[in-house]
Protein backbone atom coordinates (compact mmCIF):
# COMPACT_ATOMS: atom_id res chain seq x y z
CA UNK A 1 0.00 0.00 0.00
CA UNK A 2 2.58 2.19 0.59
CA UNK A 3 4.57 1.47 -2.44
CA UNK A 4 1.65 2.42 -4.64
CA UNK A 5 1.21 5.44 -2.72
CA UNK A 6 4.84 6.84 -3.23
CA UNK A 7 4.38 6.00 -6.60
CA UNK A 8 1.38 7.69 -7.50
CA UNK A 9 2.73 10.74 -5.39
CA UNK A 10 5.98 10.58 -7.48
CA UNK A 11 4.16 11.20 -10.73
CA UNK A 12 1.85 13.27 -9.52
CA UNK A 13 4.87 15.47 -8.88
CA UNK A 14 6.77 14.70 -11.81
CA UNK A 15 3.54 15.74 -13.55
CA UNK A 16 3.44 18.95 -11.86
CA UNK A 17 7.35 19.97 -12.93
CA UNK A 18 7.46 18.56 -16.29
CA UNK A 19 3.71 20.24 -17.37
CA UNK A 20 5.16 23.80 -15.77
CA UNK A 21 8.53 23.60 -17.40
CA UNK A 22 6.92 22.92 -21.04
CA UNK A 23 4.89 25.89 -19.88
CA UNK A 24 7.08 27.90 -19.38
CA UNK A 25 9.51 27.61 -22.47
CA UNK A 26 6.16 27.49 -24.39
CA UNK A 27 5.65 30.87 -23.01
CA UNK A 28 9.34 31.47 -23.82
CA UNK A 29 9.17 30.58 -27.11
CA UNK A 30 5.68 32.20 -27.54
CA UNK A 31 4.24 28.77 -29.06
CA UNK A 32 0.81 29.56 -28.65
CA UNK A 33 -2.82 27.81 -30.24
CA UNK A 34 -3.69 31.10 -31.61
CA UNK A 35 -7.36 32.24 -32.01
CA UNK A 36 -8.96 31.08 -35.41
CA UNK A 37 -12.50 30.01 -37.14
CA UNK A 38 -11.75 26.31 -35.80
CA UNK A 39 -10.83 26.71 -32.11
CA UNK A 40 -13.70 27.57 -28.85
CA UNK A 41 -11.00 28.89 -26.63
CA UNK A 42 -11.06 32.67 -26.76
CA UNK A 43 -7.62 33.22 -25.99
CA UNK A 44 -4.20 32.35 -26.69
CA UNK A 45 -3.22 28.72 -24.95
CA UNK A 46 0.15 27.46 -24.97
CA UNK A 47 0.59 24.60 -26.81
CA UNK A 48 2.77 21.24 -25.52
CA UNK A 49 1.10 21.14 -22.18
CA UNK A 50 0.10 17.40 -22.29
CA UNK A 51 3.63 16.32 -22.61
CA UNK A 52 4.06 17.20 -19.26
CA UNK A 53 1.78 14.73 -18.50
CA UNK A 54 2.65 12.41 -21.18
CA UNK A 55 6.34 12.49 -20.18
CA UNK A 56 4.86 11.70 -15.95
CA UNK A 57 2.47 8.66 -17.51
CA UNK A 58 5.22 6.99 -19.78
CA UNK A 59 7.94 6.81 -16.72
CA UNK A 60 6.08 5.61 -13.95
CA UNK A 61 4.49 3.67 -16.73
CA UNK A 62 7.81 1.82 -17.23
CA UNK A 63 9.14 1.99 -13.89
CA UNK A 64 5.91 -0.42 -12.90
CA UNK A 65 5.92 -1.95 -15.61
CA UNK A 66 9.47 -2.90 -15.23
CA UNK A 67 9.27 -3.54 -11.93
CA UNK A 68 7.05 -6.29 -11.70
CA UNK A 69 7.27 -9.69 -10.88
CA UNK A 70 6.06 -11.23 -13.89
CA UNK A 71 8.80 -11.98 -16.40
CA UNK A 72 8.32 -10.70 -20.16
CA UNK A 73 5.04 -7.67 -19.54
CA UNK A 74 7.75 -4.88 -19.69
CA UNK A 75 8.21 -6.15 -23.39
CA UNK A 76 4.15 -6.72 -23.71
CA UNK A 77 4.18 -3.43 -22.57
CA UNK A 78 6.27 -1.66 -25.35
CA UNK A 79 4.03 -1.77 -28.40
CA UNK A 80 1.36 0.54 -26.25
CA UNK A 81 4.12 2.66 -25.44
CA UNK A 82 5.05 2.85 -29.45
CA UNK A 83 1.55 3.61 -30.16
CA UNK A 84 1.87 6.09 -27.33
CA UNK A 85 4.84 7.78 -28.50
CA UNK A 86 3.72 7.82 -32.23
CA UNK A 87 0.05 9.45 -31.22
CA UNK A 88 1.88 12.23 -29.17
CA UNK A 89 4.08 12.90 -32.07
CA UNK A 90 1.40 13.17 -34.20
CA UNK A 91 0.18 15.80 -31.80
CA UNK A 92 2.84 17.76 -31.59
CA UNK A 93 3.74 18.12 -34.89
CA UNK A 94 -0.09 19.09 -35.56
CA UNK A 95 -0.09 21.30 -33.42
CA UNK A 96 2.80 23.51 -35.28
CA UNK A 97 2.45 22.37 -38.93
CA UNK A 98 -1.13 21.98 -38.88
CA UNK A 99 -1.01 18.24 -40.09
CA UNK A 100 -3.53 17.41 -42.94
CA UNK A 101 -6.98 15.28 -41.49
CA UNK A 102 -6.28 12.14 -43.46
CA UNK A 103 -2.77 12.02 -42.46
CA UNK A 104 -3.35 12.41 -38.76
CA UNK A 105 -5.82 9.53 -38.50
CA UNK A 106 -3.82 7.42 -41.06
CA UNK A 107 -1.21 7.71 -38.11
CA UNK A 108 -3.91 7.26 -35.42
CA UNK A 109 -4.85 3.90 -37.33
CA UNK A 110 -1.46 2.85 -37.33
CA UNK A 111 -1.01 3.54 -33.81
CA UNK A 112 -4.09 1.55 -32.64
CA UNK A 113 -2.65 -1.14 -35.00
Amino acid sequence: MIGEFVIIAASFMLSLVAVALILRLSHRNSWYDHINERKIHTGDIPRLGGIGFAFSFIVFALVINFSTAESGLGLRFLPCLGALVLILATGIYDDFKSLAPRYKLLLQIVAAL
